[in-house]
C-alpha cells in the first residue's frame, strides 16, 4: 500500500511539471496554464514588458486591463497545410504572471474553403502533439522577454 501511494505521488508530481496541454475536467477544454514568478517586479513593469517585448505585430490584442490582464489572439503555422489560432491570457500581479493558452482552433487547409475545427471537440492527437512540441519554446520566450530582469543600459557605462 505504501508503494502504491509513493507511485501515485510521483505520477502526480510528473503531471504537474509536465509541459503539455491538458483537458480541463470541468470545462473539457484543452488548455495550458503556467505561473511565472518574478520576485520584486511590480505588475506595472511586467505589464510593460509584455506589451513592449512580447506582443508581436501578428498578435491581435483582444482585451487588456492596464497592469492586470492582456489577452492575445493570433494565428500561427503548425506545419505544411496546418494552422492554429490560440488565445494567450496573461493575468498579472506584483511578482507573478499566470499565463494561459486556450481557445485552440486548427485548420488542415488545402483550399480556402477549409473550416477551422475546435480542438475541444475533436481532441486531434496530432494537433495536440504539435502544440506540445511548441510549448517549451513559448515558455522560453516568456522567460527571456518578460520574466528575466531586463538589463537597462546606464548612460554612465558609455562615458
Amino acid at each position: 500500500m505504501k508503494q502504491l501511494v509513493t507511485i501515485l505521488f510521483m505520477l502526480s508530481s510528473l503531471s504537474i511539471n509536465a509541459q503539455e496541454l491538458i483537458q480541463n475536467e470541468s470545462t473539457k477544454r484543452w488548455e495550458f496554464v503556467k505561473i511565472f514568478e518574478s520576485p520584486n517586479t511590480s505588475a506595472n513593469v511586467l505589464y510593460k514588458r509584455i506589451v513592449d517585448n512580447y506582443v508581436q505585430e501578428s498578435a491581435t490584442i483582444q482585451s487588456q486591463t492596464e497592469n492586470e490582464k492582456i489577452v492575445l489572439r493570433y494565428l500561427f503555422r503548425l506545419g505544411t497545410f496546418k494552422w492554429a489560432k490560440v488565445s494567450e491570457t496573461f493575468n498579472i500581479r506584483d511578482g507573478k504572471i499566470r499565463w494561459k493558452l486556450s481557445n485552440i482552433v486548427y485548420l488542415k487547409a488545402i483550399t480556402g474553403a477549409s473550416k477551422y475545427k475546435q480542438l475541444d471537440k475533436t481532441s486531434d492527437k496530432k494537433i495536440i502533439k504539435k502544440i506540445n512540441k511548441l510549448l517549451p519554446d513559448w515558455i522560453k520566450g516568456i522567460n527571456d522577454t518578460i520574466i528575466k530582469e531586463q538589463e537597462d543600459e546606464d548612460e554612465e557605462d558609455w562615458k
